[in-house]
């Protein structure tokens, strides 16, 4: 059974956006005036080619939304050890 969309869509961007500020948080070491910017910067780098724009999915790669409640420190996990999936080192929780 399939959430309504505008409740996959609300799930996806709050995925989204903590992805963001998680992807903002482990970035190269570099202090920008605005962190959120930067995450959505490597979000649209590193995983908008697999999970699409907003998490909504891509056909033949990535295709479940991004929606869950993994808290921030499990989700920066998953992130660090296994993703982008061919080359997980080149996403790093430095």
């Amino acid at each position: 059974m399939h959430a309504p969309s505008s409740f996959v869509s609300l799930r996806a961007c709050r995925w989204t956006a903590a992805a963001s500020l998680l992807l903002a948080a482990v970035s190269l070491g570099e202090e920008p005036a605005e962190p959120a910017v930067r995450g959505q910067a490597i979000y649209r780098q590193q995983c908008a080619s697999c999970h699409g724009e907003h998490g909504e999915g891509v056909a033949g790669k990535a295709e479940d939304s991004l929606y869950g409640d993994l808290p921030l420190a499990e989700l920066a996990k998953v992130i660090d050890e296994t993703m982008p999936d061919e080359k997980p080192a080149e996403c790093t929780g430095e």
